[in-house]
């Protein structure tokens, strides 16, 4: 009977949790290059909705989407942003300007990093995190259709283009990136400098193993989350907090979709 009882009030809880729409909101930390938190920023998506307000001084600020997303079904997906001021400023991480929706079962405490650099800072390209953004944003950069691989004309250009954007010189950037020697364990940075120097086989190798990598990492954290919302639902249920039971069980079946142990507590 126990069992029956529970199968029951889980389903109602769950029901209720989906009919419960709110807002989506993106928590932001706005930093500058050199990891300080920055106060007085004004961040907003591209082509709709209002700005956030100005970061705080420990740099952090909300941006609100309002009801245009569904929490479920666009949890992920880009948004693009723009800095509406300072306009002496330029973002350079996440090099291609895009936040993600929060999942729901995200912790609260987790914010999107965004950095950004002062227009015409030529000193900070030698920073190897700065370098590295601006390579990415210059590989990013879309190329003719037609091309199979980046020319130099089109790596050229794509280097003009983010110069002109950073305010510094097309020299001082090739300069910086002929100088940043990423470390020999870091295969993501390698596979961006192997790329802007046209050694696409020594790219596909660490971008290879830097894919590798990350999913390791991406799957034994599913991994954890999983048990410890397992065990949040159980502890919860056995408080009879029942709606609260829910909730950790769903976080923990999106995990983990397969496992015997979560199933058994729908």
């Amino acid at each position: 009977m126990r069992n029956v009882v529970t199968k029951a009030t889980l389903l109602l809880a769950m029901t209720a949790s989906t009919l419960d729409a709110s807002a989506l909101e993106v928590q932001l930390l706005v930093v500058h290059w050199n990891k300080a938190p920055m106060g007085g920023v004004i961040i907003a998506a591209r082509g709709f909705g209002a700005p956030a307000a100005p970061s705080q001084s420990d740099g952090k600020t909300k941006l609100d989407l309002g009801l245009r997303f569904d929490a479920q079904k666009d949890a992920g997906r880009a948004i693009p942003i723009y800095i509406v001021g300072p306009k002496d400023y330029v973002l350079i991480d996440p090099f291609d300007e895009r936040v993600r929706i929060p999942s729901p079962h995200d912790p609260a405490n987790a914010y999107e990093q965004i950095v950004l650099l002062e227009k015409g800072a030529a000193d900070a390209l030698r920073d190897p995190k700065v370098i590295q953004a601006v390579v990415a944003r210059i590989e990013a950069k879309p190329k003719a259709a037609a091309s199979v691989e980046t020319t130099s004309a089109e790596r050229d250009h794509a280097v003009e283009s983010v110069a002109l954007e950073l305010g510094v010189s097309e020299e001082q950037i090739k300069k910086a990136v002929a100088d940043w020697v990423p470390p020999d364990t870091d295969d993501y940075a390698l596979g961006l400098k192997a790329r802007f120097e046209n050694r696409y086989g020594d790219a596909v190798k660490h971008f290879s193993r830097s894919l590798d990598a990350r999913e390791r990492e991406a799957n034994v954290a599913m991994a954890k989350a999983h048990d410890a919302a397992f065990f949040l639902g159980s502890s919860l249920y056995d408080e009879g907090e029942f709606a609260d039971a829910a909730d950790a069980y769903e976080k923990a079946r999106r995990y983990d979709p397969n496992n015997a142990a979560t199933l058994n507590n729908f």
